[in-house]
């Protein structure tokens, strides 16, 4: 056996681990095997991604984006690179670029890909924040159709269309949460509220989500159950 052959069992066998490490949320252990895998193979642009991934994690942003930068030199053409830099730039409330990496992540996304749906929703999200809420919409639908059973799209997409004041759509979309993700205190929250906004007071079912969302911890719920079941009157909004 060629000794680039043993190199390169070497280099898959620690990107296995350093990949399990960050599973199991240990990005300490990960960045120590990654110093290892960078010694074997020092342009290896997947060891930038996972070292990007271990600093995300530990919410060291500025070094996070250092190392997606340099995976980008070595290999501008992998989707996931542009999209993790994407979810860093979001954390960081810089949303023009992390939309701008989104949007290269699509273009660069490979067929058949089981992501797709996540870089909609996360496209579509980072639309909504920058007030751009019909392209959301149609990103969201994009999502959804790729991924119909992922509660936090339907989430997503029931919030914009709350905040677009268009209740019965985010009535639809935040019930299906609760089906999907029953244990979800915020959308039960507010579920309540779309009720609110489209019937324009609180039924004895809003009260109930209220009650629901308070059990799970949500701690606005109890002073919208004073405000509306406690002492019901018409609701403007």
């Amino acid at each position: 056996m060629s000794s680039c052959q043993d190199n390169s069992k070497a280099v898959e066998a620690i990107i296995q681990a350093i990949k399990k490490d960050l599973s199991s949320n240990n990005p300490d252990y990960a960045l120590g095997s990654i110093d290892k895998l960078l010694q074997i193979s020092p342009d290896n642009p997947d060891a930038y991604n996972l070292q990007g991934v271990a600093y995300l994690q530990l919410k060291k942003h500025k070094e996070a984006i250092q190392s997606f930068n340099q995976a980008i030199k070595l290999d501008d053409s992998r989707y996931k690179y542009f999209y993790n830099r994407g979810n860093v730039f979001f954390e960081e409330k810089k949303f023009e670029d992390a939309l701008s990496d989104f949007q290269k992540a699509i273009e660069k996304n490979p067929p058949q890909n089981p992501q797709t749906a996540d870089l909609y929703s996360n496209r579509a999200t980072t639309l909504a924040l920058l007030n751009r809420r019909e392209e959301a919409l149609q990103d969201f639908d994009k999502a959804i159709e790729l991924n119909p059973a992922d509660p936090t799209i339907f989430y997503r997409r029931g919030k914009t269309y709350l905040f677009l004041k268009n209740f019965k759509l985010a009535e639809a979309d935040l019930q299906k949460v609760t089906e999907l993700s029953p244990k979800n205190a915020d959308a039960y929250y507010f579920l309540a509220s779309a009720q609110i906004g489209k019937n324009g007071n609180a039924q004895p079912e809003t009260c109930q989500l209220l009650q629901k969302a308070m059990e799970l911890g949500h701690t606005e719920s109890e002073k919208m159950w004073v405000e509306v079941c406690q002492n019901p009157q018409e609701i403007i909004y």
